[in-house]
């Protein structure tokens, strides 16, 4: 078993996950679905998007809810959130869940990339 409480052999696709950190998190909220992708904020499940403590969840099926209004823009406004890392997870998700193609039909992810505000550097 990892630290995430899940068995240290993925079963999905016969793939490993990819991480790009495996520190323990705190869980404050909802456990997290099967991991497909791991920053340090935040991850890709088989859910949607989900942040590791278990306080913000995004359901698979609401990543292009609004073309015009794409959740990194909306997570831009919250000071808590690595935004650089949710856009990378936004990004990722959208071609796990399936989402290729719709997201061509609505908007190309450059134009929708280029709406987002500047990176604010945490120091």
């Amino acid at each position: 078993m990892s630290d995430f409480g899940e068995p240290d052999t993925p079963e999905r696709r016969g793939v490993a996950r990819i991480e790009l950190s495996s520190e323990p998190v705190n869980l404050r909220g909802e456990p997290r679905h099967e991991i497909w992708w791991r920053g340090t904020q935040w991850a890709v499940t088989e859910y949607g998007i989900e942040r590791l403590g278990g306080t913000h969840v995004i359901e698979a099926g609401r990543l292009l809810e609004s073309p015009k209004y794409p959740w990194p823009i909306h997570m831009a406004g919250k000071s808590w959130c690595d935004l650089e890392e949710f856009t990378t997870a936004w990004m990722v998700a959208i071609l796990l869940h399936g989402h290729g193609r719709k997201i061509h039909r609505q908007a190309s992810p450059r134009k929708m990339i280029r709406q987002l505000p500047p990176i604010r550097t945490r120091r």
